[in-house]
């Protein structure tokens, strides 16, 4: 997949975006989208512009989403996007595919929904689930009692813990409430939810990685991408895939704002509970898995 690079190597926008879940190594991904990019304008001289929207900075992502006309036109003009957010808001934004509009390539990378939402437990600890056991927190969202910790359901801390690689790959809006916790999950529902970001998933991304071999994703995407080889003509600078956005060494969980340490994995109780609030994201990884068996086997890896 070649990036149209006119003669005057100002490169047209829309032409590749990278969906970023939380805690599955999209911040690798990210950090190598970024020197790429930066090789191109600074050693081979493109015109060219990178842009991040996260609804983690939720303060930037909902001015944007609400029209803020300078977020708007940085959209319009950006040649990568990297964006943390549903893809239901992609159209809101204009970065949509269809027959009059250019085919820009995607990536994702998907993760085991246990490995992830503990992931995402270590590393926002205290920020998101204030130093409390994570088995109490999912107690609390059961019992409607989240208050208790300051936290609402409809809450990005909240939404981390359940299902949130399936809603993140929803371009419908039609379960908006479901998502919020306004309405009950019927199992109607979350058959048609997996399929909708099943279907996502395998006809929207041109590559789809699992983060479990990442390394091995990062070794692929420059046989698809070339100018995300660790080397290209004409550069020096190389340009590989980081371990970024590790979990703090300071949580400040502990005695005196210390360190509270956390396992590498959750005991079964806790990912018990994990897995039975993320029965969707199961199913939607175990097909990113054979999608991403077929990329390798296309590509020639084993």
């Amino acid at each position: 997949h070649n990036l149209t690079i006119p003669d005057d190597h100002k490169l047209p926008p829309h032409q590749f975006m990278h969906l970023h879940h939380m805690k599955t190594g999209g911040t690798s991904v990210d950090d190598l989208l970024k020197c790429s990019v930066k090789r191109m304008q600074h050693v081979l001289h493109y015109d060219t512009r990178h842009f991040s929207l996260h609804e983690c900075t939720s303060k930037i992502f909902n001015k944007c989403l609400a029209g803020d006309e300078k977020c708007r036109a940085r959209l319009d003009s950006t040649t990568f996007l990297s964006y943390c957010a549903p893809l239901k808001h992609l159209s809101t934004f204009g970065w949509t595919k269809g027959d009059d509009l250019p085919d820009f390539a995607a990536v994702t990378v998907l993760r085991h929904p246990v490995d992830r939402v503990w992931s995402n437990y270590r590393f926002a600890t205290k920020g998101c689930y204030r130093c409390k056991p994570l088995k109490d927190i999912y107690k609390a969202y059961e019992e409607d009692t989240l208050a208790q910790y300051e936290m609402k359901k409809d809450s990005l801390c909240v939404r981390q813990m359940l299902n949130h690689e399936t809603y993140s790959l929803l371009s419908s809006t039609k379960f908006d409430e479901a998502q919020d916790g306004i309405v009950d999950v019927t199992d109607d529902m979350r058959k048609e939810m997996v399929e909708e970001a099943t279907n996502n998933m395998e006809n929207f991304f041109t590559m789809v990685g699992i983060t479990e071999e990442l390394n091995t994703f990062g070794k692929m995407l420059p046989q698809v991408f070339p100018f995300m080889a660790p080397t290209i003509p004409g550069s020096h600078r190389a340009c590989h895939l980081p371990h970024s956005n590790q979990s703090p060494s300071n949580n400040h969980c502990g005695p005196g704002r210390g360190h509270m340490e956390l396992p590498p994995h959750p005991n079964n109780e806790t990912r018990a509970i994990i897995e039975k609030h993320n029965q969707m994201d199961i199913e939607l990884y175990e097909a990113a898995v054979e999608r991403f068996k077929l990329q390798k086997k296309a590509l020639g890896f084993r």
